[in-house]
């Protein structure tokens, strides 16, 4: 076992693990938040499960189907206001 996955009881180690409980919980956060607003602004979210690539397209069904695929052009790559 590592030196870093053993704790001694200290107080120091007890103040590490809330911080780090709490700076998650921030992160955890931030990526809802992150969510809710590419919800609300009808963008797929995208996410890796088994090193598979998923969308969770508006209405909330998931597709293994690259959404940007077709908007894009076939490339992949989402157009932009010049293209």
């Amino acid at each position: 076992m590592s030196e870093f996955s053993q704790t001694n009881g200290s107080a120091t180690d007890a103040a590490a693990l809330r911080f780090a409980a709490e700076v998650r919980e921030y992160g955890a956060e931030g990526v809802r938040k992150a969510q809710a607003d590419a919800r609300e602004a009808g963008v797929p979210l995208v996410y890796s499960i088994n090193g598979i690539l998923h969308w969770e397209l508006p209405d909330g069904s998931l597709t293994t189907a690259d959404p940007w695929q077709d908007a894009a052009g076939g490339d992949g790559a989402a157009k932009t206001a010049e293209s």
